[in-house]
């Protein structure tokens, strides 16, 4: 009887780190920070500003060459722009649109709140950061800028001022990070700047696949 065959697109091999990724060539892409090797890399330093990226000599130790690291990299990103999956506080590459919403500031051409999903889908959440539309890219709060919540009839109020994500899991913000900010889905909020007008807007409210949205009634 002819042995079985493993086609080269199927191939897997144990890692040293235990599980098995796809055996490939394929290169991650390069995120836009030069700091890092690709979007994996930078999503955990924009999480934590003390991050260091891994050396090639400590890559060679824990995964026995830059191939199996870029093959375990891939693993954990996917959809475009090898975005991820489930990873709290990811920001969306560019280019990447879907369920990504803005604010627009009554007396700003380029800065806006960006609003996205950050992996937060399952928890029904967004985050929310300041945005520059020129550059495309996250930018600083202005200062001694403050999100007050608003309340929505039927449901809690967040009390007090909102606080940065770093803030909430105890990391300041690095000198080369931006703050972003977790709200619930359907919030309401005031954006408050010292000498400018205030901006109030809600967070959208995703539409759940299992639990249809009722139609209008037309008599």
């Amino acid at each position: 009887m002819p042995k079985a065959t493993v086609s080269r697109r199927s191939k897997r091999s144990k890692e040293p780190w235990g599980g098995f990724v796809e055996k490939t060539t394929r290169v991650p892409m390069r995120p836009r920070d030069p700091r890092y090797r690709n979007n994996w890399e930078q999503m955990l330093g924009d999480a934590d500003p003390t991050y260091e990226p891994p050396t090639d000599e400590e890559i060679e130790q824990s995964y026995g060459g830059m191939q199996a690291y870029n093959a375990w990299v891939l693993s954990n990103m996917t959809g475009p722009g090898e975005t991820f999956v489930n990873i709290i506080g990811n920001r969306p590459n560019r280019g990447v649109t879907e369920d990504v919403h803005i604010v627009s500031f009554p007396d700003s051409q380029n800065l806006c709140i960006r609003v996205f999903p950050g992996g937060f889908e399952e928890f029904g959440q967004y985050f929310i950061e300041f945005f520059d539309l020129t550059t495309r890219a996250p930018v600083r709060a202005p200062a001694s800028c403050e999100f007050i919540s608003n309340y929505r009839p039927g449901s809690l109020c967040m009390p007090g001022k909102l606080v940065t994500w770093q803030k909430t899991w105890g990391f300041d913000v690095g000198e080369n990070s931006t703050e972003m900010y977790a709200v619930p889905e359907g919030s309401m909020w005031e954006l408050r700047r010292p000498g400018k007008p205030h901006v109030r807007f809600s967070i959208p409210i995703r539409v759940q696949a299992r639990f249809p949205v009722a139609i209008p009634y037309v008599a």
